[in-house]
C-alpha cells in the first residue's frame, strides 16, 4: 500500500499542538510524523 499526502502539525483552539516530524529522515525522540492521506494506492500481491 503506497500513502500520499503531507507532513504536517495540528493545532485546534485552546488545545496544545499534534507536533510532528515535518521531514521524513530524521531519527529519534520527535521524529513521528503525522500524515494528511490525499491518497492511497493498494498493489495486488
Amino acid at each position: 500500500m503506497e500513502l500520499e499526502g503531507f507532513l504536517v502539525e495540528v493545532r485546534k483552539a485552546g488545545l496544545p499542538p499534534w507536533r510532528s516530524s515535518l521531514v521524513r529522515d530524521d531519527a529519534g525522540n520527535g521524529s513521528g510524523e503525522i500524515l494528511w492521506v490525499d491518497g492511497v494506492q493498494e498493489f495486488s500481491p
